[in-house]
């Protein structure tokens, strides 16, 4: 009855866990793939040229002259001896716009292989394992060699 107990407990110890290699069968790891994403603001300069427009026409009145200015165009209208002229000049321009800019890099994470360590005490005692059945075998060829 001792012994029956004994092998079921010892059974029953050894069958519920399951090692790492056949866990790593089971349910292999893969590689994954992670995306990192980096927005970033950019700075974007348009340039607008300048430009002109003249008109000269015949007109009949006094002579006068007009001229008018701010940061962005100049406009002069003057008539001189019965001809109008009127001269527009838009100067250039610039402005600036921004907007988002993003980048995406993606990088595949590889999962790292395990390095397999054997502890100095079982690597000892497999060598004195060996060298022990290779002096058994070394006594049964000479006590064998004296029967022959």
């Amino acid at each position: 009855m001792k012994t029956l107990i004994f092998w079921t407990l010892f059974v029953l110890f050894f069958s519920s866990c399951t090692t790492a290699k056949r866990c790593a069968l089971k349910f292999p790891s893969v590689a994954s793939v992670d995306s990192v994403y980096i927005q970033r603001l950019v700075k974007d300069t348009i340039t607008l040229k300048g430009d002109s427009i003249k008109i000269v026409t015949q007109v009949p009145c006094q002579d006068f002259e007009i001229k008018s200015e701010n940061s962005k165009l100049k406009f002069t209208i003057s008539v001189l001896n019965g001809r109008l002229s009127a001269i527009s000049n838009l100067k250039p321009d610039t402005f600036t716009v921004y907007k988002i800019n993003t980048v995406t890099k993606i990088k595949e994470v590889k999962i790292p292989e395990k390095i397999k360590f054997i502890p100095k005490f079982w690597k000892v005692t497999g060598w004195i394992g060996m060298g022990s059945i290779l002096v058994l075998l070394a006594f049964l060829y000479v006590k064998f060699k004296r029967l022959v």
